[in-house]
């Protein structure tokens, strides 16, 4: 079941899935239609999602409350 929905700077669609035996942040790039897991570290509940002006990703898991911080690689 997907969850939180943000469009990244580049056009890239990430979503939390809270499904019961997933719990991943995936991304999806909406030209090309290809799928990738950006994070999938044992999350109870991945709910708030915020992506800042520095293309940083923000995942929070309300079950535990913790905030985890995504730096994408900068090539």
């Amino acid at each position: 079941m997907l969850d939180d929905i943000v469009i990244d700077p580049h056009g890239n669609l990430l979503v939390t899935d809270v499904s019961s035996s997933i719990h991943d942040l995936l991304r999806v790039n909406l030209a090309t239609g290809k799928r990738g897991i950006l994070a999938s570290q044992g999350y109870i509940r991945p709910e708030d999602l915020l992506v800042d002006a520095k293309d940083d990703i923000y995942l929070a898991d309300d079950e535990v409350g913790r905030i985890d911080e995504y730096i994408p690689l900068k090539v």
